[in-house]
């Protein structure tokens, strides 16, 4: 009927600053209450200094050499890298073989190989091995070995690997040997028809129905979640899913189209798992919510 009194308006005020949203820092700052959960930092919180530090620049990743005792590193999406050679050999006919890892597998595949970043020379070879659990040791490998009264039998399961073969008569001069590799196979649950809303062959339980990508939802979700590379956590799919669909939208402006968020990024560096998760969450642009002992992502 007329103007509210200023007791009632105060006390509304009051209950509608308690309701607005506030910037997240911390779970107190979100306005309602959420137990056992962690969000863990906003996404313009990622220092700079984990970005750049967290994986090697071109130059040190096309290094062909590694010290003793140095990490076999893992990549995701398309990625450029030198092999660290391990023991190169002399075959019968003297050509020189130079096997080198290329990282951890299994990877989908190696696109080409370069010698001191330029193509290959005619007679130079090279064969490729992905990492799977069922790849065989290198005949080539293995043969030269015996040579040497030998016995060489390492399949490398689980590790990317070229063996080159330069063949002899021809002087070589080189600083490098640099693959362009399609990297980790990674789980898509909208290809899995046993999800909610997933259509596919794909099955968590099945490293071997995997398939690469360059979505970087997909690698930050596989690092969290595959045993060997993070913590080892057990992640809510159907949230996997959505912010998947949100990095693979098409941008369109003018003629040109793009896809929102893609990623190309190789790890050979010794750095914490925190840091490894920031610098994906940043590519993906997610939160990362853990409540329950369950990931969630939140685009």
């Amino acid at each position: 009927d007329g103007a509210p009194d200023a007791d009632r308006m105060s006390e509304l005020a009051n209950i509608v600053a308690g309701l607005a949203p506030k910037i997240p820092g911390s779970i107190g700052d979100y306005g309602f209450p959420i137990p056992n959960a962690n969000f863990g930092n906003p996404i313009s919180s990622v220092p700079r200094e984990t970005l750049n530090d967290v994986a090697p620049d071109i130059g040190q990743q096309q290094i062909m050499t590694a010290a003793a005792g140095a990490v076999i590193g893992f990549g995701y999406g398309r990625c450029r890298v030198g092999i660290r050679v391990l023991f190169p050999i002399v075959d019968a006919t003297g050509g020189l073989l130079v096997p080198g890892f290329v990282g951890k597998g299994p990877i989908d595949a190696i696109e080409t190989v370069e010698l001191d970043n330029a193509a290959l020379l005619t007679g130079v070879t090279h064969t490729d091995y992905t990492g799977t659990a069922t790849q065989t040791a290198d005949g080539s490998l293995l043969a030269a070995w015996q040579i040497q009264n030998k016995s060489y039998a390492d399949a490398m399961h689980g590790t990317a690997y070229i063996v080159l073969r330069l063949p002899a008569g021809q002087g070589y001069r080189f600083g490098n040997v640099t693959v362009t590799a399609r990297m980790l196979k990674v789980y898509d649950p909208r290809l899995d028809s046993t999800t909610t809303s997933g259509s596919g062959a794909q099955r968590l339980a099945d490293e071997s129905t995997w398939a690469w990508s360059q979505n970087p939802v997909l690698a930050l979700a596989h690092f969290l979640s595959t045993a060997g590379f993070g913590p080892e956590e057990t992640m809510d799919w159907d949230t996997v899913a959505t912010c998947a669909d949100v990095s693979d939208q098409q941008l369109t402006l003018d003629t040109e189209t793009q896809t929102r968020r893609t990623v190309g990024i190789f790890f050979d560096l010794q750095q914490s798992v925190d840091a490894i998760e920031e610098t994906l969450r940043s590519y993906a642009g997610v939160f990362v919510v853990r409540e329950d002992d369950v990931v969630r992502l939140i685009p």
